[in-house]
């Protein structure tokens, strides 16, 4: 049996009994028992195979100290680091040189051993820091909600810097201004500055830092500012913010996905203020539904595109000492993942949409959701995704009964909708002016067996669509199309001088609105009538002369007479005055009905029927319509953007009476 320093294959390495110690000297290992060590390599100078390797770890400029740095407590005196083999006591290691280090592997920091320094291992570095990690924080939360004065109170705890928004200008820029003064277009624009100017203010930022989201909150002003106003009341639904944002609803989506990834890619975390405190003016400039309809778009676009939210709630100490445990916790970094995006034309294996159905006759509410199956674009004709569908007098009058024996052919559902905007997905053989991915707005005849415009999809005849100027938005170009051509179309029946005197009753509504611009581009003297309130209306409209609107169709007629005395030219009945409207116009005039009913022949007065399905050339009135549009020459008028869920609602408010504009249902 063999002793510790008998066992085979190993060399003594002990002086004989009772010799003396050699001299100490600075070589390795020396003042240490020395104990038997395996064969060495040959190619090794003796110890050094027993020398164990330094753990790299990153430090603070000017430290050049191994091992782990230890926190101490304050006044606490450094405890004595043990000595490591082969390193002379008090003697720092050098840093190995980065050539020799990169070709041993040993040039990065091993990422769980990497510890800042603190002034216990750097006594000429500054005092520790309350932050282990750079930590970019945003705090994020509705208007009044308190966001600058807790991230001044948290940097000025931590120690790190902040970045907030700044008061608004006008686009001059003078004076600053509140943001409830501004005007949409200025909102906007406000927007698209922010999204350059916060971006490069905090990348100038070294390190961590925290924000007060402006940003993102920005964004979510200007998008429920313009959908429901300053001050929704408290029956306003969250969907109608989402449907909204009026005709600067594209430029909106567009910069809200751009303003996310910023944020995303900018942010280690995001720190929720709910709205708990109402706003302590004496009037406040919104409403608190408005704080409320703002904080859930802020969470639902955070919470869609996988953000970590952290919510803080409380009193102001309360929400200090949350953010002050959250910054010294090190946050996670938020990992963008990509943003959601409009989901793509459908695969001929998807058979199935959604559209308005009625089943029967009736109230608003008979009106469904219905499956129903997914058309294909015949011979000439294109498929058209659809972003949105006008709600129509006409669709009234189909879900009523009242246009039944049009439809009575088909089998119900019936689909209601004249006119939608949307994008072409494809195209049947014999198109050649239209291909997938144009932007376009068409009229859709509801009397077939395919039904209406309000549904996700509709196939229309390539003559019935046409391409969307840039200028033009997709959504509020769908109230265009039927009103227009109707006015279109009356205007074409009456063929008046340029010169000649019009009449046009409904003036405010949305086909006479039309009528009203179209005469005033083809040099025709304008009269229209209006209530007190929708005065000025007509007036920017191009009306020359606002008649009072009377108690009864008689008195609205002579009205009109008095404002005319030898009888307008040519009268346009969109308000369906009906046989009174025939005193308006003089003897040998001309009158154009809206909808059917009966008039009796007299002073040789030529009556006509607008019915728009019979328009002869639908192509060539809805480019002119477009380029109009586009010009400024006529005005897209949009009351409002529904969902389509909510379209049983859209028929109540225009049953109701004093919509100005289109109610547009979105898809």
């Amino acid at each position: 049996m063999h002793g510790a320093g008998d066992r085979p294959g190993h060399r003594h390495l002990h002086r004989p009994t009772g010799a003396p110690p050699p001299p100490a000297d600075d070589r390795p290992g020396q003042g240490r028992r020395r104990t038997p060590l395996r064969r060495r390599p040959p190619h090794r100078p003796r110890g050094l195979h027993r020398l164990r390797r330094p753990r790299l770890r990153r430090a603070a400029p000017g430290d050049h100290r191994p091992g782990r740095a230890r926190r101490l407590r304050p006044g606490a005196a450094p405890a004595r680091r043990p000595r490591r083999l082969g390193v002379p006591a008090g003697r720092p290691r050098p840093p190995p040189a980065p050539a020799a280090a990169a070709r041993r592997g040993r040039g990065r920091p091993h990422p769980r051993k990497a510890r800042p320094v603190t002034s216990a291992t750097a006594p000429d570095a500054p005092a520790p820091a309350a932050v282990r990690a750079p930590a970019k924080i945003a705090v994020v939360g509705a208007y009044g909600a308190g966001k600058t004065s807790l991230i001044h109170a948290a940097g000025a705890a931590t120690g790190l810097p902040s970045a907030h928004g700044t008061p608004m200008r006008d686009p001059a820029g003078g004076a600053a201004k509140p943001l409830e003064e501004a005007t949409e277009p200025e909102l906007v624009q406000l927007v698209v500055r922010r999204l350059t100017e916060r971006v490069l203010a905090e990348a100038a930022l070294p390190g961590a830092f925290l924000s007060d989201g402006s940003l993102l909150h920005e964004w979510v002003y200007a998008t429920v500012r313009l959908a429901v106003g300053l001050h929704p009341g408290p029956d306003v639904p969250y969907e109608a913010v989402r449907a909204g944002a009026g005709p600067y609803r594209e430029v909106l989506d567009h910069l809200g996905r751009e303003v996310l990834h910023r944020a995303l890619s900018g942010y280690d975390a995001f720190v929720h203020l709910p709205v708990e405190f109402p706003l302590g003016d004496p009037v406040p400039p919104i409403s608190e539904h408005f704080r409320a309809l703002s904080d859930r778009l802020l969470l639902d676009t955070l919470e869609r595109a996988g953000a970590t939210v952290h919510t803080v709630t409380g009193p102001p100490p309360q929400r200090l000492a949350a953010l002050t445990a959250l910054i010294e916790a090190r946050p996670r970094a938020v990992r963008p993942r990509p943003l959601p995006s409009p989901p793509p034309p459908p695969t001929p294996e998807d058979h199935r949409m959604h559209a308005i159905g009625i089943s029967q006759y009736g109230a608003p509410e008979v009106l469904a959701l219905v499956e129903r199956p997914r058309p294909s674009a015949a011979p000439g004709e294109v498929l058209v995704r659809v972003l949105a569908a006008a709600v129509n007098p006409t669709d009234l009058m189909l879900r009523s009964g009242e246009l039944g024996p049009y439809v009575a052919a088909f089998a119900p559902p019936h689909t209601p909708g004249m006119d939608a905007s949307g994008e072409v997905v494809e195209v049947g053989p014999g198109v050649t002016d239209l291909a997938p991915g144009d932007r376009v707005m068409a009229f859709v005849n509801p009397f077939t067996a395919a039904g209406g415009a309000q549904a996700e999809y509709v196939a229309v005849p390539a003559g019935h669509a046409v391409r969307l100027p840039d200028e033009l938005p997709t959504r509020e170009a769908a109230g265009l199309p039927m009103n227009g051509l109707t006015a279109h179309q009356a205007l074409a029946l009456l063929d008046l001088a340029p010169g000649a005197t019009l009449a046009v009753t409904g003036g405010a509504g949305a086909l006479g609105g039309y009528a009203v611009e179209l005469a005033r581009h083809r040099g025709l003297r304008v009269l229209a009538d209006a209530a007190d309130a929708d005065r000025a209306l007509l007036e920017r409209l191009g009306a020359d002369v606002v008649v009072p609107r009377g108690a009864t169709p008689e008195a609205t007629a002579a009205a009109y007479r008095a404002a005319a005395p030898d009888g307008v030219d040519g009268l346009v009945d969109a308000a369906v005055l009906g046989a009174p409207a025939l005193d308006a116009v003089r003897d040998g005039g001309a009158l154009v009905k809206c909808r059917p009913y009966e008039l009796p022949e007299t002073r040789g007065i030529r009556v006509h029927q607008a019915f728009v399905v019979d328009h002869p050339d639908k192509r060539a009135a809805l480019a002119e319509l477009a380029a109009l549009a586009a010009g400024g020459a006529v005005t897209l008028r949009t009351a409002a953007l529904l969902p389509a869920a909510e379209a049983a609602r859209a028929h109540a408010l225009l049953e109701r009476g004093g919509v100005r504009g289109r109610l547009i249902l979105t898809f």
